[in-house]
């Protein structure tokens, strides 16, 4: 009984200790710019779901393949965007791909 008690907890202190592991996930973000800065968008998805994006000087904008700028980004705009977590969780675009309005719209 007190080996089971003292497996339970190494294998709780284990899944705590790994949390921090999982960040600096990848994400799929699609939808549509619902407002967008100079450092910054947010994007409402199919479902609804509004998902704020951070701009990085490194993030890369494009339209029909070819190098864009962020300056081009306008509410509005169907977009696919590849991003990270940062440390703090909070989602950083890698790449902004404008692509064409869903059918329909």
């Amino acid at each position: 009984m007190h080996r089971r008690t003292v497996l339970t907890a190494l294998i709780a202190l284990l899944a705590v200790g790994l949390a921090p592991l999982r960040a600096h996930e990848d994400e799929h973000v699609e939808g549509t710019i619902t407002q967008v800065t100079l450092t910054g968008l947010s994007v409402t998805q199919r479902n609804g779901r509004s998902v704020s994006v951070t701009l990085a000087p490194s993030t890369k904008v494009t339209r029909d393949g070819k190098k864009a700028s962020v300056l081009d980004l306008k509410a509005g705009m169907a977009v696919v965007v590849d991003a990270h977590e940062d440390d703090d969780e909070n989602l950083v675009a890698v790449e902004v791909k404008i692509v064409p309005p869903p059918a329909g719209k």
